[in-house]
């Protein structure tokens, strides 16, 4: 608790300073609310995955992508990524993509949960000083989903079942209206 603490001090600072020096991207994802357009930074971003890949998190032919922010210290996310992973096995044959991204300092730590949870999800690592703090992230988890324009079409940073239970309802809309085929 008292590391969470920590990160949510650190993320603070962070935002103060980015305010203090000027934004680095078009739009805050912290701040986004539906129909943002994603900052470049977001897309371009390369992340190294658990296997040493390197690949970028929003494909562009996907009809959604779920872009989830956690550590394996976060209490909520070791509840909630298993939760995902069971998400990205129904909506991944119907389109949706997933990217579940490590802020952890060690990613012997990260590699330690996704093994003994047995996520299938794609996992980036990216540390803290990464992709969340660029994007100025109020706390973890944190969860966005991305249509294929790019825009944020749902933004939280709840872990409970209702929360878990809207980003289904908002997915399966998602890919109902964009044509995807569904799979069963």
């Amino acid at each position: 608790m008292h590391r969470n603490r920590l990160v949510g001090v650190a993320v603070a600072l962070v935002a103060i300073a980015l305010v203090a020096v000027g934004p680095i991207a078009t739009v805050s994802v912290a701040k986004a609310t539906p129909g943002a357009q994603l900052p470049d930074l977001l897309e371009t971003h390369n992340l190294t995955t658990l296997e040493g890949r390197t690949g970028r998190i929003v494909p562009a032919a996907a009809p959604a992508s779920v872009i989830h922010f956690w550590a394996s210290w976060c209490a909520p996310c070791k509840k909630e990524l298993p939760l995902l992973d069971d998400l990205a096995a129904e909506l991944g044959p119907r389109g949706v993509r997933f990217a579940a991204i490590s802020i952890d300092s060690d990613p012997a730590k990260a590699r330690r949960f996704v093994e003994q949870q047995e996520i299938h999800l794609p996992v980036f690592l990216d540390g803290p000083e990464g992709l969340a703090e660029s994007l100025a992230l109020p706390s973890i988890p944190s969860t966005f989903v991305v249509d294929r324009q790019g825009r944020v079409t749902f933004a939280t940073t709840g872990s409970s079942e209702e929360e878990l239970a809207r980003l289904r309802a908002h997915l399966v809309g998602l890919v109902q209206s964009k044509g995807a085929v569904a799979s069963h």
